[in-house]
């Protein structure tokens, strides 16, 4: 079958998807919903981790991936069939018993997020697999994590702080974790006086406004963050400004377009009429590990913008002016960069503009 016969065939079915998503939810069957969502989305990475034996090959990801809508859509229709909800499970209704960040802003619903995430994450996540992580995601032969040694560092959005301390481990004179949200810093302080680590700092603010003179860092890091955000460019704007001229920057924000980028897009609307605890609850019953919050991540934070290359390679260069720019490809093996390769068959259709990690310099 040709990539455009088996994609359109895919676009239909998740169009029924959606569709029966929808009826299900408005049925009072949510849970039904968030399994379904969650079973779909993790074969839409390069690679499942947390599946034995799993192994599909490039050109056999597409009709997997039709296999896996379909199964999906043809248990929504024994469920609805074979059970009846009770009334209070209706969206509505449900949202009274379960929701309690209703009046939340957009920042702090983002900070609320994500530090109930990091709570559950275990001292490895938190500690040892940043540190694996950068060793596989920044690698260039332009630049070494060594090179570290004695810089001052900025972490812009860093959270919980896992990614600031694993960068202090290289040895750098100071770095500063700088995030909004309390419950991140607070996970990351008592991770720095426990351990007693003297070259972390961390400091409450906005990532769109830094609190730092002009030309100040060696080295900034921004993982995740600006996409969140209600202005991206005011984000690269202030990673620009307080960075000296010549340093470097690790930038990581999300792509767009192909099947992950577009089902990700569609699966937030209607996963947003759940409950984020009532959500959150069903993936604890079904086993999902602590570390994996991809899932939440995706589904509830209130922004998530998409850029394509050609767009954010422009605002890099053209509108802030970063002297150089270096796409880095990840050798993690469920980053979608990881696949890009001319060689890689259907890589476009599944996985559109990859994911953005950039090497940048002023």
């Amino acid at each position: 079958m040709t990539s455009k016969n088996i994609f359109s065939k895919i676009d239909k079915a998740l169009d029924d998807y959606f569709l029966i998503s929808e009826s299900l939810l408005k049925k009072g069957m949510p849970w039904a919903v968030v399994i379904s969502f969650h079973e779909v989305y993790r074969y839409l990475y390069p690679t499942e981790p947390y599946i034995n034996n799993y192994s599909i090959t490039d050109e056999e990801k597409p009709q997997f991936l039709l296999d896996i809508i379909n199964k999906q859509i043809n248990l929504y229709s024994s469920i609805g069939i074979a059970v009846s909800p009770y009334e209070n499970m209706i969206s509505g209704k449900l949202d009274n018993i379960f929701n309690n960040a209703k009046n939340l802003s957009t920042e702090d619903s983002t900070h609320t997020l994500y530090g109930n995430l990091w709570e559950n994450f275990s001292i490895q996540d938190l500690i040892e697999e940043p540190k694996q992580l950068l060793e596989k995601r920044i690698n260039t032969s332009s630049f070494n994590l060594n090179e570290l040694k004695d810089k001052t560092i900025l972490d812009i959005g860093c959270g919980s702080g896992r990614y600031t301390i694993a960068l202090a481990s290289y040895g750098c004179k100071n770095i500063i974790g700088y995030d909004m949200g309390d419950q991140g810093l607070k996970i990351g302080n008592s991770i720095i006086k426990k351990n007693r680590l003297k070259n972390i700092t961390f400091k409450k603010g906005n990532v769109l406004d830094l609190q730092f003179e002009d030309n100040y860092f060696d080295f900034n890091f921004c993982n995740g963050v600006l996409h969140h955000t209600k202005n991206m460019e005011k984000g690269l704007e202030e990673l620009h400004r307080v960075l000296k001229p010549a340093g470097k920057a690790f930038l990581y924000l999300y792509a767009s377009g192909g099947l992950f980028w577009n089902f990700r897009a569609r699966a937030r609307k209607i996963i947003a009429r759940i409950p984020r605890v009532y959500a959150q609850f069903i993936l604890d019953m079904i086993g999902l590990p602590s570390n994996r919050f991809i899932f939440m991540d995706t589904w509830y934070v209130p922004i998530e913008r998409h850029t394509t290359k050609h767009d954010l390679e422009k605002i890099l260069k053209e509108d802030i002016g970063f002297k150089s720019i270096e796409k880095l490809v990840s050798k993690h093996n469920t980053d979608l960069e990881s696949n890009i390769n001319s060689q890689k068959p259907f890589y476009k259709e599944l996985y559109g503009d990859g994911e953005h990690r950039y090497l940048i310099t002023k």
